[in-house]
């Protein structure tokens, strides 16, 4: 249990009332000793007398020296060649504010999902068709102005109807952004600018 506290991160004034009798012409000073707990070390602090038989002992900020904690603590006064110790109790050393912070990692783990698909796509088997030399078709002196039928492949009408198919079972997608850009820059600047 401590009689007082000290604050380690300030200065502090602490004040004491003495009462000297019988040494009206010694020479009287006072000091104040701050020991270790296991009074290995002592840090003494010189007093000063003022008005009404105090005595002021300035303590400064001892956060360098020392830990929070219980100190045992005296107040010694000499006269002449002798040494009295009037006051002796225990002193809490502790800072006037602490403040104390923990880092706290939190890992925020998004779900993985994973999905697939089977895709069964049945390709009709096309049986390779032997490939014929291309004739040209020679030229009649004719002056008919009728222009030569095109062969067109059922193959071919196929894959378009398919194509066709696709495109009209997918979402409209808006433009690519670099058209947007484009759009806009076209607005931006008329062409009659450019």
């Amino acid at each position: 249990m401590s009689d007082i506290q000290i604050h380690l991160d300030e200065d502090n004034e602490l004040r004491f009332g003495v009462a000297v009798e019988g040494a009206e012409s010694g020479n009287i000073t006072c000091r104040m000793v701050l020991e270790s707990p296991n009074s290995a070390m002592g840090i003494i602090f010189p007093g000063r007398s003022v008005e009404g038989g105090e005595v002021k002992v300035m303590v400064p900020s001892l956060k360098s020296f020392l830990n929070e904690g219980v100190y045992p603590m005296k107040l010694e006064v000499l006269v002449d060649d002798r040494v009295f110790t009037p006051l002796s109790m225990n002193v809490e050393l502790k800072q006037s504010v602490k403040v104390t912070a923990e880092a706290k990692v939190i890992h925020k783990r998004k779900g993985t999902s994973v999905s697939a698909t089977v895709l069964n796509e049945s390709v009709p088997a096309v049986a390779p068709k032997p490939v014929a030399p291309i004739q040209k078709p020679r030229k009649t002196p004719s002056k008919s102005s009728a222009k030569p039928a095109r062969k067109i492949n059922k193959n071919i009408v196929k894959q378009r109807k398919a194509i066709q198919e696709r495109r009209s079972t997918k979402k409209p997608t808006s433009p690519a952004p670099d058209k947007d850009l484009k759009n806009m820059l076209m607005q931006l600047f008329n062409k009659e600018d450019i």
